[in-house]
């Protein structure tokens, strides 16, 4: 909420967003939650249920969920940050490949894969793009991602992209949408 896209809308205390954003925000999370919890049992651990929801939850559900229309002020950039924050400790419910794109990224990644896209395929797009990558920049991503401190190296979703060291549909989402702003 305050880094990334949210610096652009002025850390969301604007006007025309502010306080009731921020609130609106907050009930998208709690009717997530109630998702999470619909089917619990009385007692056992809350956090070992949601946390065990979260691995078994169908991402596309997920992805319906923040995208619903009546969420005020969740659009593809307000969802692509959750994917941001979210993919390292639940991979399986905020999968990479599933990030939102918004127009500056779509344009973006026009410019490098030298063909319009659209939400519907540019995912596709990114990952036949990425399996031609040089292995060079695979080795530069584990590197990287080798420097990470420990306790992050073992989130499950770091984990899993050091084990096969590829840029992700998310990672290129990102510098496609930083690519396209820094040549206007």
């Amino acid at each position: 909420l305050l880094a990334g896209d949210g610096t652009f809308t002025l850390m969301r205390f604007t006007e025309d967003q502010g306080l009731g954003l921020l609130v609106g925000f907050r009930r998208v999370v709690e009717s997530f939650l109630s998702v999470l919890d619909a089917n619990r049992a009385d007692g056992g651990d809350l956090d070992l249920h949601r946390r065990h929801q979260l691995q078994v939850i169908d991402p596309l559900r997920v992805r319906q969920h923040f995208l619903d229309k009546r969420h005020k002020g969740l659009g593809p950039l307000t969802v692509k940050e959750l994917y941001c924050y979210l993919n390292p400790a639940f991979p399986s419910a905020f999968p990479t490949h599933l990030t939102t794109w918004g127009p500056g990224a779509l344009r973006g990644a026009a410019l490098v894969l030298g063909k319009e896209c659209s939400e519907k395929d540019v995912g596709q797009h990114v990952r036949n793009y990425v399996d031609s990558m040089p292995g060079s920049i695979q080795r530069d991503i584990s590197t990287s991602l080798s420097l990470l401190p420990a306790q992050v190296r073992k989130l499950p979703g770091i984990d899993a992209q050091l084990q096969k060291p590829v840029a992700t549909v998310l990672d290129f989402e990102i510098c496609s949408c930083w690519f396209q702003s820094y040549l206007r």
